[in-house]
């Protein structure tokens, strides 16, 4: 059975191009579990990956552009969960190509991931940018 995020009003960081982004990364992810369950090759799942790394990576720096440009008080802290979290991403990719992880473990790290940051780290600069003036 194919492990599913589903997209809530409740994610929304209010806004409407990090919305867009978080919700495309659940696309991402989503292709990248029905890969897994269907038992695509290993490359089809990697090309799925290796494209959630690039889309991640583009988020993150727009995230912080836009933080940049806002004057975002907790810009580098959040610049380095970015970091942190990308370190990670990569590292379980790797041990998931070399078959050191298995494919539940990273999917479960995957959805975990997404929901954990958008949710926890995020969300707290929600406010900040209704502030000033970005929807």
């Amino acid at each position: 059975m194919t492990q599913r995020l589903e997209w809530l009003e409740s994610y929304s960081v209010g806004v409407a191009r990090f919305d867009e982004a978080h919700n495309r990364l659940v696309d991402i992810l989503n292709a990248f579990s029905a890969a897994c369950t269907d038992n695509h090759p290993m490359p089809k799942q990697m090309d799925l990956l290796l494209e959630l790394v690039r889309y991640a990576h583009f988020h993150f720096r727009d995230e912080e552009d836009l933080m940049r440009k806002t004057g975002y008080p907790e810009l580098e802290a959040h610049r380095a969960t970015h970091d942190q979290l990308f370190e990670r991403i990569l590292r379980f990719t790797h041990d998931y190509f070399f078959e050191r992880v298995e494919q539940a473990e990273l999917l479960q790290f995957l959805m975990d991931w997404l929901l954990g940051h958008i949710l926890a780290e995020d969300m707290r600069y929600k406010e900040h940018f209704a502030r000033a003036g970005v929807t």
